[in-house]
């Protein structure tokens, strides 16, 4: 039997239907398109709190806070691939989402390694980032690749909601 390949996308955004969940809704339906299951989980608004350094999720195999970080623990050890999405805040993506990932990969002792990762990172004013190439391509330029044309694409519809 041929493994199907798996990626979890974790939205950071404490806005459940905003320009985060849009562009990972984006990159799932992509992830679909080819056969490649996916699932979008949202923690954006929940209550994580940071690591404490307590070490006991090496003698408890998990963390002593049960709470989001526990329950996606499985779901991030089948997985793949994991494609992580948060609006920016000052520079940095939100503090809920680093504290879950600060814990998820501290508190899970499985290897993380050929694990594919990824990170969409969302702000109203991204256009103004990139190279002009990307964010209006000419038409003598080379034909942007798909990565280019999903950028474009994801830009557009953030750039255009809320």
């Amino acid at each position: 039997m041929e493994h199907k390949l798996n990626v979890l996308l974790i939205n950071g955004s404490p806005n459940a239907k905003g320009c985060t969940y849009t562009a990972l809704s984006e990159v799932e339906r992509t992830l679909n398109a080819e056969g490649i299951a996916s699932e979008l989980v949202h923690i954006g608004n929940r209550d994580i709190r940071g690591c404490i350094a307590c070490y006991k999720c090496a003698e408890q195999g998990h963390c002593v806070f049960n709470d989001a970080v526990n329950e996606l623990a499985p779901k991030f050890e089948a997985a793949d691939g994991l494609v992580v999405g948060s609006p920016t805040y000052y520079a940095g993506p939100n503090g809920t989402l680093t504290n879950l990932l600060d814990r998820l990969f501290f508190s899970t002792h499985f290897s993380k390694r050929m694990k594919v990762g990824a990170a969409s990172c969302t702000s109203r004013r991204v256009t103004s980032t990139l190279p002009s190439s990307v964010s209006s391509p000419s038409t003598t330029a080379a034909a942007p690749s798909s990565l280019q044309r999903l950028m474009v694409a994801i830009i557009s519809i953030c750039s255009n909601s809320e």
